[in-house]
């Protein structure tokens, strides 16, 4: 099992952390991660993407297949863990507990930007958009290497922090090569609300 670091979450992350420590009795650690990231993303894609639900769904029983009863319950218990620890404020709650649990060996050696960091860049790059949204209507930001969906998740903190509705105003292009990275960047996109094509 993969150790963790819990230094630094806060108590809903701990509480996932704990959850996906119990479904790893079977799985390793990085599948369960792998696995919800999946999950919640067909869940939320099931809500609005009708013409798709059916294939969606048939993958979802055959991620569901490979645990036990009590394993599958543990589930919505961390979506909702999840959720709980993104209204605390902007965060890239998923992006620091794949850190946490130390996962990045699993995928290619990936490492993902503090969320301090993407923060800052964001505050540095994003300037005043009013004048292209005087425009235009909106500003589009594109992303070819989303991971969670840390930059999207600080340009809408800081366009937020400048008075503009960030839901109306801006358009996300997020991209990356790894699925679950995907995965993880539209469940964190489409709970922040943050418009977006992820691919």
């Amino acid at each position: 099992m993969a150790k963790t670091n819990v230094n630094g979450l806060d108590p809903h992350q701990q509480e996932f952390v704990k959850l996906i420590r119990e479904n790893a009795d079977r799985h390793p650690v990085h599948e369960v991660f792998r696995d919800f990231c999946e999950m919640g993303a067909i869940a939320l894609s099931n809500k609005v993407d009708m013409l798709n639900r059916g294939k969606r769904e048939n993958r979802y029983l055959q991620i569901v297949k490979r645990y036990r009863p009590g394993e599958i319950h543990r589930f919505p218990e961390m979506f909702g863990a999840m959720v709980a620890s993104l209204e605390l404020g902007f965060h890239d709650c998923l992006g620091e507990l794949f850190m946490a649990l130390e996962l990045g060996d699993h995928w290619k050696g990936q490492y993902f930007t503090p969320f301090s960091i993407a923060s800052l860049m964001a505050r540095m790059t994003m300037g005043d958009v009013r004048d292209l949204i005087a425009r235009k209507g909106f500003f589009t930001i594109n992303e070819p290497c989303s991971g969670a969906g840390a930059m999207f998740i600080a340009a809408a903190q800081a366009v937020h922090e400048q008075g503009i509705n960030y839901q109306q105003h801006m358009h996300a292009t997020a991209q990356d090569i790894d699925l679950t990275a995907v995965h993880m960047s539209y469940v964190q996109l489409a709970l922040y609300h943050i418009p977006a094509i992820v691919i």
